[in-house]
């Protein structure tokens, strides 16, 4: 076996390897790009113009899905698996993988689509860097685009294995992607309808990319992983790197469960109390009229969707970040069709749909959304044409006409100038604080 196929190995050890490069027996091409970074070229003959991107490890102590990547490079690297389209493998955090921790300062995957400037230390620059290699590596044109991140959850789920689809204006989600999520084994997807600040909705709003945030199960130590099944999720990752998917066009969707955010709850200072059992599962439904968290100026959140149910539950999160998202079921009418799917076959799917569920539409009085500046958007601007993100930039601005320094270590100067500014050159390394956030007050009734 190829030694860039321990890529694991070398990312647990701290280690770069000796060659950079290596060619399987069929041809295809390996190259290491940074630590826990490695993307894989098909021969030109073979490749199909998929572009993959594979990604675990943004918490350090989900290993399931690290090993999972680590057996599929292992397979390309024997030629036992032969791909057909490019893949960019990385592992997230891999500081936080060698600690066995879910991060060591900050939580990565609250750093993306531009958080990352906010912040400071080696998982901000981390998650600036992983920007930068999925922008590069989707910067081809004319080539489909998809990414997988691969997670597992502190806490047990009702519902094992589900994804989170991302939201962008304008963009409708994909029935046929929610086919290939069912085929490859998962049981429910949640539809999102806001940006969010996580790995797959930097790739799925920024790139371009149909991304996808998976959990497969509970998260374990390496090595007693025997209780998470991926075996589909595996087969079906070999099939999409081989080009050998069975035809998904007329799939149906049966059997997968859709979910719609209905609120996020968000922790707004240290008096913040979650309601909830310490050991409540994923997707437990929730009464009308629940108070499910309390906050100061007597700020509450009551219950009033009918079938919510609540994931991601953490009063732990920092004071600004969600302790946890509130859903309800919702129907497949607004999904996407392919273009090649025919009428009649969309009438049968919708004939074979349930009946959509008359739901209120509640406000989202208790989320908010980043707020940008023009700086920030000019610098956006700037890394998607040095990147290749936006072709119409960098035809506007070639490379070698904009030598813009790394963005990465741009943001690290400006945040260590900001903190000069604001408190001395004594506190260079402080947090830069973050504005207050003003929020109104729910009803306190039992509502």
């Amino acid at each position: 076996m190829l030694a860039l196929g321990k890529l694991l190995e070398l990312t647990l050890a701290g280690r770069e390897p000796a060659e950079k490069t290596q060619l399987t027996v069929e041809g295809v091409r390996m190259r290491w790009l940074s630590e826990g970074a490695l993307e894989v070229r098909p021969p030109e003959a073979r490749d199909n113009g998929l572009d993959l991107l594979l990604s675990a490890g943004i918490h350090g102590n989900e290993t399931a899905p690290i090993e999972l990547l680590d057996r599929l490079l292992h397979d390309i690297a024997r030629g036992d698996l032969k791909p057909r389209a490019r893949i960019l493998f990385l592992f997230g955090n891999p500081e936080a993988i060698r600690k066995g921790e879910r991060f060591v300062e900050q939580d990565v995957n609250r750093l993306f689509n531009g958080r990352h400037e906010q912040s400071s230390g080696s998982e901000a620059l981390r998650a600036c860097e992983l920007e930068r290699l999925a922008a590069s590596f989707f910067s081809k044109p004319d080539r489909q685009r998809l990414h997988y991140d691969l997670h597992t959850a502190i806490r047990g789920s009702k519902i094992e294995q589900f994804a989170l689809y991302p939201w962008k204006e304008g963009r409708q989600h994909s029935r046929l992607e929610l086919a290939r999520l069912r085929a490859a084994g998962m049981e429910a997807v949640l539809l999102q309808n806001k940006p969010s600040i996580v790995f797959s909705s930097y790739t799925y709003d920024k790139l371009g990319a149909e991304a996808f945030t998976l959990e497969l199960g509970k998260a374990r130590p390496f090595g007693q992983n025997d209780g998470v099944n991926v075996s589909l999720l595996e087969t079906r990752l070999k099939q999409i790197i081989e080009g050998t998917e069975p035809e998904m066009a007329e799939q149906g969707l049966d059997g997968l469960q859709l979910f719609s955010v209905a609120r996020e709850i968000i922790k707004h200072s240290d008096a913040f109390r979650l309601n909830l059992p310490q050991d409540i599962e994923n997707f437990s439904e929730l009464d009308v009229g629940y108070v499910l968290a309390e906050d100061l100026a007597n700020t509450r959140w009551i219950i009033e969707e009918q079938g919510a149910r609540i994931i991601f539950p953490n009063p732990k999160v920092k004071n600004g970040l969600r302790a946890g998202i509130l859903i309800v079921p919702t129907t497949d009418e607004n999904l996407a069709w392919p273009e090649d799917i025919s009428p009649h076959a969309r009438g049968h799917a919708a004939r074979r749909a349930p009946p959509p569920k008359a739901a209120a539409e509640r406000p989202l009085r208790h989320s908010h959304g980043e707020r940008g500046n023009e700086r920030s958007r000019l610098r956006r601007l700037q890394h998607a044409a040095l990147y290749g993100a936006m072709p119409e930039l960098s035809a506007a601005y070639p490379r070698k006409s904009l030598p813009l320094p790394d963005p990465c270590a741009q943001s690290a100067q400006r945040r260590t100038s900001d903190a000069r500014r604001r408190h001395g050159s004594d506190a260079a390394s402080a947090t830069p604080r973050t504005p207050a956030l003003r929020f109104p007050v729910a009803p306190a009734s039992g509502r």
